[in-house]
């Protein structure tokens, strides 16, 4: 299967990604990020 592009106004993949990464926070014992943080860095990743 092919992999899934990365569309940064996509609702359910910044959804997804938000929760990994605040799911590794706290794994980690480090502060969680809110929703628009995560987005913003995401949309700068190219």
């Amino acid at each position: 299967a092919a992999p899934i592009p990365f569309e940064k106004d996509d609702d359910y993949q910044i959804d997804f990604i938000a929760t990994a990464t605040n799911l590794r926070a706290c794994m980690y014992g480090l502060e969680p990020s809110d929703r628009y943080e995560i987005k913003r860095i995401a949309g700068n990743i190219h």
